[in-house]
């Protein structure tokens, strides 16, 4: 489903691994709440050049595992399903 959404310019829609575990399955304890969140995306096409005849691509991949700020995101629900959507900026780096 995640892979169906098509994001615009610079956005990319994520699914939250869990809030209160990380992607290894470490328990994440309250008070640590509010460090990075990790996600699954899908991204958009990117940005469009000066001229907006190309577009110049995001530095993310769809399927990519990425960290963000909790805050950063806007909560949504597609087909029953809770995503978030984020801009690319709002994205602190790629888990390997």
């Amino acid at each position: 489903m995640l892979e169906d959404i098509i994001m615009m310019n610079d956005k990319v829609v994520a699914r939250k691994v869990s809030d209160d575990k990380t992607a290894g399955g470490i328990y994440i304890p309250e008070t640590v709440k509010g460090a990075p969140f990790a996600a699954t995306i899908s991204v958009g096409q990117g940005y469009r050049n000066r001229d907006k005849t190309d577009w110049i691509p995001l530095g993310v991949n769809t399927g990519d595992l990425i960290a963000y700020a909790p805050g950063s995101e806007i909560e949504v629900e597609i087909g029953g399903e809770k995503l978030i959507v984020l801009r690319e900026a709002d994205i602190l780096g790629v888990l390997e």
